[in-house]
């Protein structure tokens, strides 16, 4: 082992931090960095990138000293594993100092700049350092002008997961944050509740990736508390952010100038070729959609289908069908295609098309068509879908009740959701998700967004907008009913709410024959729902509340840490599978640049 090679990998750990390859296994991290996606211009120090081999490296000049931040969120041991590189000539010793503390000395191996390889050290040396910003100060002993080469090297965290952006102190992580007042509630009853891992990878900001049912087999009585974020920040980003998100264009298919009875075309399993339907030519095209499982409502919202052909010189009917997830074919009327009606658009219902297995769209031709046919055109769109309608249904100096008409829903068969005002005892059936509205405290102009409830049973819940904010947005969310727990998108349909406008209080009723009462009461800081009188018959199988939220990354969430009984703290999206308790406090440690502002959820069983 040489102490001295501590110097390349402290260097290289504040410069080169843009390309890395992580693995989490039991709370541990391994980096590697590239050398050369990390280029700095400091202290007038010129850094090249050059070719050597297949691989390339960073080439340094000569300076006597440099200085650079890193930052670590937790304490932690740090072991240097080793690093690859050279250098030319008689190159000087190097000083290594963290904060202003003598770490040690490094030298590379001698070796000319037209080599074939570039070596590796081994190093396995360990250092501890405390969470927080700490300054690397590389001091060159002796003044020289020999140059040393620099391709990636190795630093393994034993006991934490560290991320490049935390270590470029562009992501603020907290070791320690101050939990909410939690009172552990030791229920009367020798089943304690549990939460389950069901969290899949994404890579888009704008999927609920993660999904965590919440079980208690014999609880009678939950409360759902709504709170700013543990950390503290003066962002208020809300936008949405689409990067690495499926694509949102309308055209899921189109091709042109295809010629009626050439060979087939084929394409990420699409094909189209000509077809006979009895002894009639037929235009066929097979196709896959994407669905739910995919996080996609490609199949689940209907299709505009266009064909443009080219001119002819009779009338032509052409007889459009299409077969999906009902698995029989269906077809429509004849339209007749001439010198002066050369295209159509034929409108396809939603929920028509399969995401499990192929479709079918035809183009039937008349008896005896031997007309030469060329298709200028063939595309599947999705549907244009108009904007969402929103309308009052009740207000008073206290509240203002909103429902929100959708002209797309995504739960199949396009479940609607009655709602009835009891105070009036008007009733509603075009509503998709209700929203509830507060005075500000502060403002006696404004009015701030508290609570929403969709159809699918899911239920966002916000603080009153702090003093200084527009508004703040909504991020994590709760499912309210029995769902599939292992379903990536879990819900629970309900058939029809009861709203008590005196009371704060909503009666659902789901379309599974359940039903439960939501409480909210909203505080200065804090909102909170109490779920109780409630029925739920398979308790004991399935969760009666699923956590949903978002993680890409530690900085880019809506939630990534969970603590429970406020004891455990567990990383959200790590090899956990089962925790009991009956307090869970789902949280970030990490300052997000997605809905910075959208609150902290502490989900209690109470009885």
């Amino acid at each position: 082992m040489k102490p001295n090679s501590i110097f390349w990998t402290w260097y290289y750990l504040c410069i080169g931090l843009i390309f890395f390859y992580t693995c989490d296994i039991s709370s541990a991290t391994l980096i590697q960095l590239e050398a050369e996606n990390s280029l700095l211009s400091q202290n007038n120090i010129d850094f090249k990138t050059i070719q050597i081999a297949e691989e390339k490296s960073l080439l340094v000049g000569s300076e006597e000293i440099l200085n650079f931040y890193f930052c670590l969120s937790e304490d932690s041991n740090v072991t240097f594993k080793q690093v690859c590189g050279f250098h030319s000539g008689n190159m000087s010793q190097l000083q290594v100092s963290v904060d202003q503390s003598y770490i040690s000395s490094f030298e590379l191996p001698k070796m000319k700049s037209e080599v074939q390889f570039i070596p590796c050290v081994g190093m396995n040396f360990t250092i501890n350092l405390l969470s927080g910003r700490h300054l690397l100060t590389l001091t060159k002993i002796d003044n020289d002008t020999d140059h040393f080469f620099i391709d990636n090297f190795q630093i393994h965290f034993p006991e934490i997961y560290i991320t490049n952006s935390i270590l470029q102190c562009s992501t603020i992580c907290l070791e320690r944050i101050n939990l909410p007042k939690i009172q552990v509630n030791q229920l009367n009853s020798s089943v304690v509740g549990r939460i389950q891992n069901n969290n899949y990878n994404t890579m888009c900001a704008e999927v609920d990736n993660i999904n965590i049912p919440i079980h208690h087999e014999q609880a009678k009585r939950y409360k759902v508390t709504a709170i700013h974020p543990a950390y503290h920040s003066f962002e208020n980003t809300k936008i949405h952010d689409f990067k690495n998100c499926k694509q949102t264009e309308s055209v899921i298919f189109s091709i042109r100038n295809f010629p009626l009875g050439q060979p087939l075309f084929s394409s990420n399993g699409i094909v189209l070729r000509e077809a006979r339907y009895l002894s009639r030519r037929t235009i066929l095209l097979k196709f896959y959609m994407e669905g739910p499982i995919k996080d996609s409502v490609n199949s689940e919202i209907g299709s505009d289908i266009h064909l443009q052909v080219s001119p002819i010189k009779f009338n032509t009917d052409i007889t459009f069908s299409f077969y999906g997830r009902t698995q029989r074919w269906i077809s429509t009327s004849p339209i007749t295609f001439s010198t002066d009606k050369l295209q159509h658009t034929w409108n396809v219902p939603d929920f028509t098309w399969s995401s499990t297995s192929p479709n079918y769209i035809s183009f039937i031709l008349p008896d005896n068509f031997t007309t030469t046919l060329i298709i200028k055109r063939l595309s599947i769109e999705k549907r244009q879908v108009r904007p969402d309608i929103p309308f009052k249904m009740f207000s008073n100096d206290r509240l203002i009740l909103e429902g929100v008409d959708k002209d797309f829903w995504w739960p199949q068969n396009n479940d609607r959701m009655t709602v009835k005002v009891m105070e009036t005892g008007k009733e509603f059936d075009y509503a998709d998700y209700l929203r509830i509205y507060i005075p500000v405290p502060w403002n006696s102009i404004n009015w701030c967004q508290i609570f929403v409830i969709y159809q699918d049973g899911n239920v966002r819940i916000l603080p009153i907008t702090p003093p200084g904010v527009d508004w703040i947005p909504f991020g994590s969310s709760l499912v309210v009913g029995e769902t599939n727990p292992f379903s990536r998108r879990p819900y629970s349909a309900i058939r029809h709410i009861d709203f008590h406008a005196k009371q704060f209080r909503m009666d659902i009723y789901h379309y599974d024959g359940n039903n439960a009462s939501l409480v909210l009461n909203s505080k200065m800081f804090e909102t909170s729902m109490i779920i109780e009188n409630f029925q739920f018959k398979r308790q004991s199988l399935l969760p009666v509340l699923t956590f949903r939220s978002m993680f890409v990354t530690e900085g880019n969430a809506d939630c990534d840490h969970v603590n429970v009984d406020g004891k455990q703290d567990i990383r959200i999206q790590s090899n956990w599978t089962e925790v009991l308790g009956t307090t869970f406090f789902f949280y970030r440690k990490c300052i997000s640049k997605h809905n910075t502002q959208s609150p902290d959820y502490l989900v209690e069983i109470l009885e």
